[in-house]
């Protein structure tokens, strides 16, 4: 293994092995500066990870500027972490592929006080009038209920899959739902 903190490095000192955890076995683990993170991976994420938790997901297609409605119930509280996530441009063989605007909402459907949990107009929004990244993420506590989710994606280029993703204690199922049936759960 090669960089400044292989097995072999003299930087390692004691302190710093216990401090990390570090074991000197064929373990698959290893350690690198953030400098050599960036240098050898073109795309990385931090994961969360927790016990028992599940992930559950709806590939699907659209087309530009099409309303895509789903829903999901929450049967009990807790936190759950929804992720939008467009192909990734490694996969499209295009060094200039430039990911989609979208908006990305979501809300418990029928809800008397405003719907919208997260999305255009919220100081914590997860959409943009801008290129994003592959994947726009939400995450928060769910009280128990029914929620529905908005998508709409400009698709900028002749790709029009993407994938929503679900990460809590219990499986997410995302129904479609027609446009009547998405407007009618904004009300």
């Amino acid at each position: 293994m090669y960089g400044s903190y292989a097995h072999t490095s003299k930087k390692w000192t004691p302190e710093l092995k216990k401090t990390v955890g570090y074991v000197d076995a064929d373990d698959g683990v290893f350690f690198m500066t953030p400098e050599e993170l960036t240098l050898g991976f073109n795309y990385y994420s931090v994961g969360m990870i927790k016990d028992k938790y599940v992930y559950s997901y709806l590939e699907f297609t659209s087309e530009p500027l099409e309303d895509l409605y789903f829903t999901f119930t929450v049967r009990k509280q807790g936190d759950l972490n929804l992720r939008l996530i467009q192909r990734f441009d490694r996969f499209m063989n295009d060094p200039n592929y430039v990911y989609s605007p979208l908006i990305f909402e979501v809300g418990k459907v029928n809800s008397p006080e405003s719907s919208i949990l997260m999305g255009e107009g919220s100081s914590n929004s997860v959409f943009g009038d801008k290129s994003v990244h592959h994947h726009e993420d939400i995450y928060q506590a769910f009280d128990a209920g029914t929620y529905f989710i908005r998508i709409r994606m400009l698709w900028k280029k002749n790709v029009r899959t993407a994938v929503l993703v679900g990460y809590a204690a219990e499986p997410i199922t995302f129904t479609p739902m027609t446009a009547d049936e998405g407007r009618s759960a904004l009300t």
